[in-house]
C-alpha cells in the first residue's frame, strides 16, 4: 500500500496530464506484485549491501552525501547510478485529501470520471 498523501498527489497529477495530452486515465495500480522479491528489490539489497561494506571500513553515512559516496564507494556498483539532490518545491495543493479513504491500492476511474477505490484481488 502507497501512503495516502502522495497517491492523491500521483493521481490528480496522472488526471491533469492526461487531459493535457489528450488521454484519460483509466486506472492506477499501486500495489507491489512481486511483494518484495522483484528485480528492483533484489538490486536494492545489493546496494545495502555495498554500503554495510563502505561502514565496515570507516566510513560515515548520515547524509544524503555520504550515501551517494558509500554507494560509488569501491568503483560502485554495475549498473548502479547514484545522485544527490533537493527535495521538490512544495505545491500548493501537496496537501489533497480524499474523503473517506485512509490507505490505496488501486484505483479506477469510471466512464463518468468518477473516482473509486478497487478492492485488493487475493
Amino acid at each position: 500500500m502507497l501512503d495516502v498523501t502522495i497517491a492523491v498527489t500521483q493521481i490528480a497529477f496522472a488526471q491533469m496530464v492526461g487531459q493535457q495530452h489528450g488521454v484519460t486515465v483509466k486506472r492506477m495500480d499501486f500495489c507491489d506484485p512481486q511483494g518484495g522479491k522483484g528485480a528492483c528489490d533484489r538490486k536494492s539489497a545489493a546496494i545495502k549491501s555495498h554500503m554495510k561494506v563502505s561502514l565496515n571500513s570507516g566510513s560515515n553515512i548520515e547524509t544524503p552525501d555520504e550515501m551517494k559516496e558509500a554507494i560509488l564507494s569501491s568503483g560502485g556498483m554495475s549498473s548502479v547510478r547514484a545522485t544527490s539532490c533537493g527535495p521538490p518545491n512544495a505545491t500548493a495543493n501537496s496537501n489533497i485529501k480524499l474523503e473517506g479513504v485512509s490507505s490505496i491500492s488501486n484505483v479506477q476511474y469510471d466512464d463518468k470520471g468518477k473516482l473509486t477505490k478497487l478492492k485488493q484481488e487475493s
